[in-house]
């Protein structure tokens, strides 16, 4: 290469241009400049960010029927854009929100399980496993008598978070369990949860749950939820 000629640099296209090495004065003017202008339109960003509200308003307004005046379309608008959402018939507004529950709360229900129960679900899911349903069958194995099915006694604990508490509104977003001791047909449980943490950056609740019979655990675990009011319902 002669001396004094720039080095050659290959761009994304091919096309192969004389360039000095390095950073280019126009780069490093570009960058400048945009720090710059985002100093000077600072003062301007809460502007910026009330589009959002606008946008809400351009949808309000693609749901007015058309062959209104100007200021009926103005009024419409503004009660479409501020009107609270309702809730669905038979639905009532469940005060356990994120914002109302508490560490430490706790609620337990109790329940027993028939064998027409059991029965039941196992023709639902197709789960006749004959330990659970065939007393002829349990009584050979370790635990001498039909046990409940595990996933059944899950379907309880989802029951006690989704129906008493926090109750109606919430989702599941995560249970696991461990199933410590089996649990007899025809046996009363209690079924416990209590809120064990709540997480700020999701706005979730993680919830402790267990079943118990004769005072001994049969199930410990844990649940997170969306509680109520969160967009669930």
């Amino acid at each position: 290469m002669p001396v004094g000629c720039p080095k050659l640099r290959v761009d994304p296209f091919g096309d192969r241009t004389p360039q000095p090495s390095g950073r280019s004065k126009r780069k490093r003017r570009s960058v400048h400049t945009l720090f710059f202008h985002r100093k000077r339109h600072a003062p301007y960003l809460p502007l910026w960010l009330g589009l959002r509200d606008a946008r809400k308003g351009i949808r309000a307004h693609s749901r007015i029927p058309t062959g209104v005046d100007a200021t009926q379309k103005e009024n419409l608008a503004f009660r479409l854009h501020t009107q609270k959402p309702t809730t669905r018939p038979g639905m009532q507004s469940n005060p356990n929100t994120y914002e109302a529950l508490e560490v430490g709360q706790t609620n337990i229900i109790q329940r027993t399980i028939t064998a027409e129960d059991v029965q039941t679900f196992a023709d639902v899911t197709g789960d006749d496993n004959p330990i659970h349903i065939s007393e002829e069958a349990a009584a050979k194995t370790r635990f001498g008598k039909p046990i409940v099915h595990g996933v059944f006694l899950l379907g309880i604990i989802s029951k006690a978070l989704g129906r008493d508490f926090p109750g109606p509104g919430c989702v599941a977003v995560n249970i696991s369990a461990r199933f410590l001791r089996p649990v007899p047909v025809g046996s009363e449980i209690s079924v416990e949860v209590r809120v064990a943490e709540k997480i700020e950056k999701h706005r979730h609740i993680k919830m402790k749950t267990y079943v118990y019979l004769d005072k001994k655990m049969c199930v410990a675990g844990d649940a997170t939820l969306i509680p109520p009011g969160e967009g669930a319902v």
